[in-house]
């Protein structure tokens, strides 16, 4: 009759699985569900705030280059003083002449 003396924690096994462990299961999935959706809104938020980041970032270079364009054509003598210092001794045709100056004409023959 051992086996009678079991028939009270198969009961509570049943009773456990079929009621409280569903509820558990059930506690445990939304739980779950509402972590994946705090860290889908986290995700969306970090995306939201890289574009944010991309679009300042274009912002801020167009409005250099817009000043920077304004502050060339106000002095052009900068443009010709920097393509001076970028130059670097060579002729900047790819042919066998070169022109230098007004209207001078050198031949590398």
């Amino acid at each position: 009759m051992a086996w009678l003396d079991a028939v009270p924690l198969l009961k509570q096994a049943v009773d456990l699985y079929d009621g409280k462990g569903a509820e558990e299961r059930e506690v445990q999935q939304r739980i779950e569900a509402e972590q994946n959706v705090a860290t889908q809104e986290a995700q969306v938020r970090v995306v939201q705030a890289q574009a944010q980041q991309r679009v300042a970032e274009a912002e801020g270079r167009a409005r250099a280059t817009e000043i920077e364009g304004r502050a060339l054509a106000a002095n052009p003598q900068v443009l010709r003083q920097r393509e001076i210092e970028r130059w670097n001794g060579q002729c900047p045709l790819d042919s066998e002449t070169c022109v230098i100056g007004a209207g001078a004409l050198v031949t590398t023959n």
